[in-house]
């Protein structure tokens, strides 16, 4: 919370973007990733319960929105407050929050503050700090109600809570002093809170304050004695204050100036009128001064609260200001008045700042002319001080013998003659001064001034050439600096763009240049010290650099990168940019060097916070404290003393340790409530605290000698604190570069030359040079690179989030990416070779990637699945998946390609195993060598024709002409496991699983066998990285052949004509113009535990023409039930465990909850849509109800409730306007009603034992169920006719059944198989698919066809309000769920009217109730005969008439008829 002054000292202002306190504690065995942290301490700083309760309460229905719109909107307020006050939706914590909110209500206004300081959760615990807070404050509280929500202030206290109380009549006094609450004190106890005395009186009857009271009652001038404002905004029309009310606007008028706003790009300015209030932080603007709109708002507003003016929601808007304090484009508060009238613009500090008036024009005579006060309105009353000077006055204790004091202020300062009013003091070489010279009324009459935040030397004349020390600090939007040299710490911002969230800030004290890091354009900045020269120097693969440092010596900028999980360096241009660390780390954050003794410390906020230390070359890396930390945020060491400093933003306090760890001690560890920037100078300890909003500093000795350099200033990041003028140390990479060609770096004991990625030291030169060529392989869990040249160094590619040894890797030259498999994630990923942007490209339905490839002509990346036996491609980003291979595949492993002959090869470990070839659409299949051995791995000689394979039974290396013939033995001793395969100019290599070796040889006889490396360790894959290996063409190459989706290039030795040919994704349909695609209209869809797939059959082929697909949505958990809406082509199915409704399109793309379940109040079981009427019915399982919800997520009711009521399965026929379900009571029944509920009848009650699921075929009029218990499928007409078994054995587990074309579909869970049978005679029975694990659902998915939309719910609803209901016989009727009412035009629902206890309430038609005594006496008064319905049975002694009227018994055949159908005098 922000306390500030708004409307002449009336105001407290709650900024939205700040909490009251935010202290979040994990689990040191539970702490979450640095991104979910900082997101959490980010949103916490986001909005506060108080902030969210007010928002809850005033906010009102915009006129664009709609009911549902708003209701919605006031919900979720009201969650997010509940959830901000961690109700946990218990009972006792909502009456808590309910009787707290109350009794807040009925408190004044000061104590309300004060309980909302203490963060009070309980009645209980606020009345008994309320009790303790109006004792200890000694002031008397009338109990008048705040009501702060809605702005009413009329009945609120006028009582002050600054240093001058209001008087008060004595007989508003107060607390009874005789009550039971001051029995337990004694008064002679009690100190009186004003003077000081103890006397046994309270504030409010100090007759020293009442004395006061009475003299600042008079009239007075001065500005110093501004009025308290009361609730009233503008001058009150009650006479008796009116007058002394307004006198006082005439003490405003020394802060009163004249400007012009406008429209931000408009011209046309509007004069305005403006206050300059120095205690106001936020400036507001009067509303109707310019035409605002939904363009000038900033979409924000901040809550303001005045000492008597309750909680306001002022919303933020830009634009155009003109005065003499500022110029330019501003965001002001716009408020439909202001407190003092005649003011168009309250001029606060967050606009003005420091400024109260305009600056002196300095002239060349001085201006004598000296006038009285009433002469000059201009003229300043004597009592006007700083803010710094009227803090330090609030703080001084009273004294008790020191209570009077002299009045200035009707004293006005006036011009002081000199002694020659004549000379100008500034006039002779002006003054003497080397900047600025002032006059001045005291004797010499002028003063020399330097420049803000330049120090003046101790000559009193001259100024410093610059700044000597200076704070550089980053706040999100704007970069600032600030003097240490001069005490008012003014802060100036660098004039710089494109600033949009700056986090990490250096210093080069060489250049004088900063640098500074900015989260949302992903980049590194640098600038002179000026603001000018500003430059991007890392512009790529920077996702979140929260830490900068800079080597002034070696002239490298070093980054920590929080996204990539790496530590980086470059040159200060950001040339040669390496990785240093990319290895255990999780969230690397600040960084500092000491390039004097060569050493790096950084903070990683991973789940096992620690501070790190390694030479500055990455080497050498040791852990320096990995204990009691939490949030590590900032460091800074001190190369003199060789001390390490941090801040820790969770523990809140600030450490120092030694160079190796040791001594480790706690500096500060009260008052740091959020740590972020973090910087050491001199003797001091600088950082800037998120949740004080300040920047403050200590000793770094003592902790002590504390002060707060900035204060009240928001958006507080990094910070660093620097010398301009004494620049320290050196090392050899100071001189010439350390001769190295591109990066010196240093390290305890010597400087290193190092390379940028790419590029290789020159054998042990020290000269970088672009490789001819290197190997990439993979090792445990990361890839490397292996020079070939002599010195054969390895290098890590510092690519992050790879589980274990990648099984498969390849690479595109062209778009300098590597791409790899991982079989523990079930994923194929890639990245850019310096290991930045990794994305995972296919990470759905896929078992085990065994091998991958790339091509690198048509850009697409084919693989082997050897769990689901399939060859697929897709797009390198992994789209347009398509498998072009999977029957007659028994365990495909290696795959290589050819893109300029056009085909793919891959081993098959059959019997015999066996290498095949293909197009690169599948197509063309055949066998090229048999009898090879369990082959991993195969390459491929574009040069001479040729293919190489290792065996790993055979131990050996062979090669062969592509087309299978001239197989060659070339390596045959020796290679006891070979793994990876590759090839470049006359060599093959290969890596080796047992000798952990990397070898070369001879490709053609295998002579020359070199041992490259050898303790490899787990190696699994190996290429040459060269262009050689990716060289060749084909049609597909410029604009992937004009196809829309996949281009295939036909094999070189096709006869047609045709160089190409476009393909689709699977299940896709090449359209007329051979290049596009449309997606398929009809297709199966089935669920499992976590994906959902997609089936394309064709109705007379029992083989699929293709296999099924996992569909890529996102997130999938518990998968149970499935829908799919025809007419916008959205996937829906039933999350168990969320117990929600979601839905998405087919591609994963625009998930989105429609049925939320946040209170668990549901636990859907089964759905269906009706794709006419744009609604989905559902069963719940909890509740035990049928319920109808828009596909938008609307809610409309319940049509089926009852105590026996318990709907699970359930289908629609909306063409005949019917729905069918399961009523699981017992015995189960299976039902039928209209889709409102009515004309409800029951099919069939006898011979199910658990039926379910249930299918509808509407083209022959047929009803379908399953029944596991049975174990059969049934079916009958659609009115319960014709009863039979269609299938009959192995239905133990049915989940889900359809019907396509002329086949009947199901899915058994226990038996792990689709199957289908003729629906007409269950002849034919298939097995379609098998061995599918944890199957849930089944579903056809049929698209509308437009002829469909003729259906007459399908425009509009019909007209319907909720419910429309198609006849069958092409019309339709509107109906209403329960619990409302059709009103007479039959189209709209409403609420039913109340019958009072002694009527009847119809269910429908004009009469609404009639008298109970009129319920079931056989006459029908209510319009739609509701009154009959559902009559009580005769008792066992009476007798039932005809009419269903009961007489007694004794009446029957007495010869008298007492029915009124005579029927009792019947067969007597």
């Amino acid at each position: 919370m922000a306390k500030c002054r708004i409307g002449l000292r009336c105001c407290k202002v709650f900024l939205r973007v700040r909490p009251l306190k935010y202290t979040p504690h994990f689990h040191q065995k539970k702490v979450p990733d640095y991104d979910t942290v900082k997101q959490e301490v980010l949103k916490a700083y986001e909005l506060v319960p108080e902030a969210y309760r007010q928002k809850f309460r005033s906010y009102k229905k915009f006129d664009s929105q709609t009911y549902v719109e708003f209701a919605r909107e006031k919900e979720d307020l009201f969650d997010k407050w509940l959830t901000s006050k961690k109700t946990d939706n218990n009972f006792d914590n909502l009456r808590q929050l309910m009787l707290l909110e109350e009794f807040k209500q009925c408190v004044h206004l000061d104590l309300k503050t004060h309980l909302d300081d203490k963060t009070v959760e309980s009645i209980h615990d606020a009345a008994v700090i309320s009790d303790n807070y109006t004792l200890s404050h000694k002031r008397s509280f009338k109990g008048q109600n705040v009501n702060t929500s809605s702005g009413n202030y009329k009945n609120q206290s006028t009582e002050r809570t600054d240093s001058k109380p209001v008087p008060q009549n004595k007989s508003q006094s107060s607390y009874n002093m005789s009550s039971p609450k001051f029995d337990t004190f004694e008064k002679k106890s009690l100190t009186c809170a004003y003077c000081k005395k103890k006397i046994g009186h309270l504030m409010a009857d100090c007759f020293r304050l009442q004395k006061k009271n009475e003299r600042d009652n008079k009239p007075k001038t001065s500005a110093c004695t501004t009025p308290y404002i009361t609730s009233t905004l503008e001058c009150p029309a009650s006479q008796a204050f009116k007058s002394s009310f307004c006198d006082y606007m005439e003490e405003y008028k020394p802060f009163m100036s004249d400007g012009f706003v406008s429209i931000v790009d408009d011209t046309t300015l509007q004069p305005i009128k403006i206050l300059r209030d120095t205690g106001a932080s936020q400036s507001l603007l009067l509303e109707g001064v310019l035409p605002l709109s939904e363009k000038t708002s900033v979409g924000a507003s901040v809550l303001l609260q005045g000492v008597e003016l309750g909680c306001i929601d002022v919303p933020l808007h830009r634009i155009y200001l003109k005065s003499d304090l500022i110029t330019g484009p501003v965001v002001v508060g716009v408020r439909p008045n202001l407190p003092v009238e005649g003011v168009t613009l309250l001029l606060g500090n967050d606009l003005a700042r420091n400024k109260v008036v305009a600056e002196p024009i300095v002239t060349s005579e001085p201006v004598v002319d000296v006038k009285s006060p009433e002469d000059d309105a201009e003229l300043y009353p004597a009592c006007v001080v700083t803010r710094a000077m009227a803090r330090k006055q609030q703080n001084e204790i009273l004294q008790e013998d020191k209570f009077d004091y002299m009045d200035l202020s009707d004293t006005f300062i006036a011009d002081i003659e000199g002694p020659d009013t004549n000379e100008n003091a500034c006039d002779k070489h002006n003054g003497g001064c080397s900047h600025l010279c002032l006059m001045s009324p005291a004797h010499p009459f002028y003063t020399c001034a330097c420049p803000t935040g330049i120090k003046l030397k101790l000559d009193n004349k001259t100024c410093n050439e610059g700044y000597e020390q200076l704070l550089l600090l980053a706040r999100r939007t704007d970069l600032r600096r600030i003097s240490l040299d001069t005490p008012d710490y003014t802060d100036v911002v660098l004039e710089l763009t494109n600033v949009q969230h700056a986090i990490a800030i250096d210093f080069d004290p060489v250049d004088n240049q900063v640098y500074w890091t900015d989260d949302e354009v992903h980049a590194i900045w640098r600038a002179n010290i000026d603001g000018t020269g500003q430059e991007k120097v890392i512009a790529n693969h920077l996702m979140h650099s929260d830490g900068i440092a800079v080597d002034w010596i070696g002239r490298n900028l070093y980054w920590t990168d929080t996204g990539t999980d790496r530590i980086e360096v470059s040159r200060l241009n950001g040339t040669s940019r390496r990785v240093l660390i990319a290895e255990d780390l999780e969230e690397p954050r600040a960084i500092t060097l000491d390039p004097i003794s060569g050493y790096m410390y950084w903070t990683d906020w991973g789940k096992k916070p620690k501070i790190e230390r390694a030479n500055m070359d990455g080497s050498g890396r040791l852990a320096l404290v990995n204990s009691s930390l939490g949030w590590p945020n900032g460091i800074a060491v001190d190369h003199a003393e060789m001390k390490i400093y941090w801040g820790d933003a969770s523990f809140d306090k600030i450490e120092v340790a030694n160079y190796d760890g040791t001594g480790r001690r706690v500096l500060v560890n009260k008052n740091v409530f959020h740590l972020f920037g973090f910087s050491l100078l001199g003797d001091y300890i600088y950082w800037t605290d998120w949740q004080r909003r300040s920047i403050e500093r200590v000793d770094k000795r003592s902790g002590i000698d504390r002060k707060t350099i900035v204060d009240q200033l928001s958006d507080l990041m990094g910070l660093k604190a620097v010398n301009l003028v004494k620049i320290e140390g050196t090392n050899p990479c100071a001189h010439n570069n350390g001769e190295c060609s591109h990066l010196c770096l240093i390290t305890p004991n010597k400087s290193v030359c190092a390379c940028p990625m790419g590029l290789e030291l020159s054998g042990y030169s020290k000269t970088c040079i672009i490789p001819e060529a290197f190997l990439i392989f993979s090792g445990q869990q990361n890839i490397k690179r292996l020079s070939l040249e002599s010195n054969h160094r390895i290098r890590p590619i510092p690519i992050r989030g790879i589980k274990e040894a990648p099984i498969a890797i390849d690479y595109d030259i062209n778009d300098n990416r590597i791409y790899w498999t991982d079989a523990t994630e079930r994923t194929i990923s890639r990245a850019f070779m310096n290991g930045s942007a990794v994305e995972k490209v296919i990470q759905y339905g896929l078992e085990y990637p065994e091998d991958m490839v790339v091509d690198w002509v048509a850009k697409n990346i084919y693989w082997v699945d050897t769990g689901s036996k399939r060859i697929e491609v897709a797009r390198t980003d992994g789209t347009s998946r398509r498998v072009i291979v999977w029957k007659d595949l028994h365990q495909p492993r290696a795959l290589a390609i050819d893109p300029a002959n056009g085909h793919i090869y891959w081993t098959d470990w059959s019997e015999p195993a066996r290498l095949e070839r293909a197009a690169l659409d599948g197509t063309g299949r055949q066998v090229a060598v048999e009898d090879i051995g369990k082959v991993h791995a195969i390459t491929i000689d574009f040069t001479e024709k040729k293919i190489f394979w290792a065996s790993i039974d055979k131990a050996m290396i062979e090669s062969a002409n592509i087309n299978g013939t001239n197989r060659t033995q070339i390596i045959t001793n020796q290679v006891p496991k070979p793994m990876g395969l590759t090839l470049y100019k006359d060599f093959i290599f290969w890596v080796d699983w047992e000798q952990k070796t990397v070898e070369k040889a001879n490709k053609t006889n295998g002579n020359n066998r070199t041992t490259l490396r050898d303790h490899m360790g787990v190696v699994m894959d190996i290429l040459v990285y060269h262009s050689s290996r990716q060289a060749g063409t084909n049609s597909c190459h410029d604009k992937n052949g004009g196809c829309s989706h996949l281009c295939f290039a036909h094999p070189i030795e096709d006869s047609k004509n045709l160089s190409h040919h476009c393909a689709c994704p699977t299940h896709y349909k090449l359209n007329a113009d051979n290049k596009t695609c449309s997606a398929p209209k009809t297709f199966l869809l089935f669920s499992q535990k976590k994906v959902i797939s997609r089936l394309v059959i064709d109705n007379d082929d029992v083989d699929p023409q293709t296999p099924e697909v996992v569909l890529p949505i996102p997130h999938l958990k518990n998968v149970k039930g499935l829908a799919y809406d025809p007419v916008d082509h959205y996937i829906y199915w039933i999350e168990r465990k969320q117990n929600n409704i979601k839905r998405s399109t087919d591609n994963g793309t625009n998930v989105q909850v429609i049925v939320r379940n946040d209170n668990e109040a549901y636990k859907p079981y089964d759905m269906a849509i009706d794709p006419y009427s744009r609604v989905i019915y559902w069963t719940d399982a909890k509740r035990n109800v049928i319920n109808i919800t828009r596909l938008d997520g609307t809610s409309l009711g319940v049509v089926i409730e009852g105590e026996k009521e318990k709907p699970r399965s359930i289908v629609l026929n909306p063409l005949k306007g019917h729905m069918y379900w399961v009523n699981m009571v017992q015995p189960p029944t299976i039902d039928r009603a209209a889709m409102d509920g009515k004309e409800r009848m029951t099919l069939f009650s006898k011979a199910l034992g658990k039926p379910g699921p249930l299918a509808v075929d509407v083209q022959n009029s047929r009803l379908y169920w399953a029944d596991g218990n049975l174990n059969r499928i049934e079916c009958s007409d659609l009115s319960g006719g014709n009863r039979k078994v269609l299938v009959d054995g192995q239905i133990t587990s049915p989940k889900g059944m359809a019907v396509l074309g002329k086949y009947l579909y199901w899915i058994d869970r226990d038996h792990m198989l689709m199957s289908r049978a003729d629906k007409l005679n269950g002849k034919d029975r298939t097995y379609i698919q098998g061995r599918l694990k944890g199957l849930s659902d089944l579903h056809v998915a049929l698209n509308v066809l437009p002829t469909h939309m003729e259906h007459p719910c399908a425009h509009n609803n019909g007209g319907c309000s909720h419910i429309c209901v198609a006849k069958g016989d092409g019309s339709s009727r509107c109906a209403c769920p329960i619990y409302l009412d059709l009103k007479d035009d039959l189209k709209m629902c409403a609420d039913p009217p109340t019958c009072s206890p002694d009527q009847f309430a119809c269910l429908s038609g004009d009469i609404h109730c009639i008298p109970r005594t009129w319920r079931c006496d056989k006459f029908e008064e209510c319009q739609d005969a509701s009154d009959e319905l559902n009559c009580p049975i005769c008792h066992a002694d009476q007798f039932r008439c005809n009419d269903n009227h009961c007489i007694d018994q004794s009446s029957v055949c007495d010869g008298t008829p007492q029915c009124h159908d005579y029927s009792d005098e019947e067969h007597c």
